[in-house]
């Protein structure tokens, strides 16, 4: 009697990172695969269950998965190993990350199964607010600066910075001082 049975196994991030760092993954009893590179897709006959001798005998023993259990059996896998580095594009603000083949999972979870990934890691980088890519210099040079007062004095003054350049003009109206990260504006 035989069966066929596909299905992803989970890893965990300790045993992935292992992976990553140093090419070795364990599977089920004792099964150690090395030499696994970063980047490919490998593939490996194992024995999960039982024996087959050189000389042709068997000796088949319990075997468990989330399937069933089956007793005096031998059984034989093909692994399938895809370790790979992906870029994801991650919204933060709405803790979701979004995978490359369209999976959107939870930014803050730092793991998520794409199936047709498998099992994904990454760790939350801390955002630099003041990271020169989070501000735009949108013009740099001489500016007209208009300063206009309101009737209500408790209301600040409005500040206008226009710049004219050939048949075009520009103007940025202030709307409150700028404090973060010691860049003037």
């Amino acid at each position: 009697m035989g069966g066929i049975a596909d299905y992803i196994h989970e890893l965990r991030r300790a045993a992935c990172e292992e992976l990553w760092n140093v090419g070795v993954i364990r599977l089920a009893n004792s099964i150690k695969l090395s030499g696994i590179k970063k980047d490919t897709v490998t593939m490996h006959s194992v024995a999960l269950a039982g024996h087959i001798g050189p000389d042709g005998t068997c000796k088949g023993i319990t075997y468990s998965d989330q399937f069933g259990s089956w007793h005096e059996v031998i059984v034989q896998a093909t692994t399938k190993i895809s370790l790979k580095q992906m870029k994801a594009s991650a919204d933060t603000e709405n803790d979701q990350i979004h995978m490359p083949g369209g999976l959107v999972c939870k930014w803050s979870a730092e793991t998520c199964i794409d199936f047709e990934a498998g099992e994904a890691y990454w760790r939350k980088v801390p955002i630099n607010r003041c990271s020169p890519q989070r501000h735009a210099v949108i013009y740099e040079g001489l500016a007209v600066i208009l300063n206009t007062t309101h009737e209500d004095p408790l209301q600040p003054p409005s500040i206008i910075h226009t710049v004219v350049q050939d048949d075009k003009v520009f103007a940025l109206r202030r709307t409150g001082p700028y404090q973060g990260c010691a860049i003037p504006a």
